[in-house]
């Protein structure tokens, strides 16, 4: 089971090429936090990015490419003490056509950057998310890590440049490809120490155990039984399975079940008793209850609520004493 391929495929993300502005020196570009990712390639050029609350800033060369997933508050700039623009204020001045023209800075040296957000839609209780980083950069000639991405990073640019037909489809294909690319490169390359799936993913006996859950959720999996699939004792594969992701397999085994069960429900009208099944549960009842602890209203409800357009934003508040976390359905978005 490919564990990141089904972790992505719950993921539904809609991307957006917003701008791609000339930039002559001396220029620089603010922009404000958002919800969802943004991302910059540079296509041409160099560049100083600055991240709020990530130290340093960071010098960018032609080919990189940078991938905010939290959507932090950033900057870039041909210059650390170049004066900076509004992004949002330059373009709600302009019509699209005028965006697309956007011109910005002074008559030094040009920078070419290409530059967009992924809109996550309803995202449910999503596990892929919160792990991720502030801030995934993916150098030119990084290594053989990142050469599959190099390689849409020039097809993405070279689609943009040519304006020929049918560019506009191909560059949405690209830009979901490359945000999938840039998050295992992100945890192929990683040092983090922080617990959670991606350090999983990166630790061959744990992923065999994540694999098995999410290729049968509905499975009666045991910590006993995922041990002997990952050829480790009880103990240890308990130890080294919280270690790596900050909560014991019963729990992770429950949140993917109700993330599955979500999409279930978003996706098609099978009756609860049959969703129940899928993902593991003896019965409504049992199914209606766990659902109704996790994301914070019935499956029934939450079904309604999709249908209509109004999904849920659920939040993850974390429980104390190593319990199920709950998912909060604080407000509501339409879909």
């Amino acid at each position: 089971m490919d564990v990141l391929s089904d972790l992505l495929q719950h993921l539904t993300l809609e991307s957006e090429l917003f701008v791609r502005p000339r930039t002559f020196a001396p220029w620089g570009l603010s922009m404000q936090a958002d919800a969802d990712a943004v991302f910059h390639l540079l296509v041409g050029g160099g560049a100083w990015l600055r991240v709020q609350g990530q130290g340093a800033p960071l010098q960018l060369h032609a080919g990189d490419f940078v991938l905010l997933p939290q959507g932090h508050a950033h900057s870039l700039a041909d210059a650390l003490d170049s004066p900076l623009q509004s992004i949002e204020s330059l373009v709600a001045a302009r019509t699209p056509e005028q965006v697309a023209e956007l011109q910005v800075g002074g008559e030094g040296r040009e920078t070419m950057i290409v530059s967009g957000c992924y809109r996550y839609r309803r995202i449910g209780v999503h596990p892929l998310l919160s792990p991720l980083p502030a801030l995934v950069h993916v150098r030119a000639g990084a290594g053989w890590r990142s050469m599959s991405l190099e390689h849409g990073v020039h097809l993405l640019s070279t689609e943009v440049a040519c304006a020929r037909a049918g560019a506009a489809r191909i560059v949405k294909s690209l830009l979901e490809v490359l945000f999938l690319q840039a998050v295992r490169y992100d945890i192929e390359s990683s040092l983090t120490t922080e617990p959670s799936w991606l350090r999983g993913l990166r630790d061959a006996r744990i992923a065999t155990a994540l694999g098995c859950i999410h290729g049968q959720p509905a499975q009666p999996w045991t910590t006993a039984a995922l041990a002997q699939q990952a050829g480790m004792s009880r103990p240890a594969f308990a130890a080294q399975f919280m270690a790596l992701l900050g909560e014991p397999p019963p729990n992770y085994l429950t949140r993917w079940r109700i993330q599955t069960a979500l999409r279930a429900l978003r996706q098609a009208t099978p009756p609860l008793s049959e969703v129940a099944t899928a993902v593991g549960y003896p019965s409504t009842a049992a199914f209606t209850r766990i659902f109704k602890r996790m994301v914070g209203m019935p499956p029934a409800d939450y079904r309604r609520a999709a249908a209509a357009g109004h999904e849920p934003l659920l939040r993850r508040q974390p429980l104390p004493g190593g319990r199920a976390p709950v998912y909060a359905a604080a407000r509501f978005r339409r879909g």
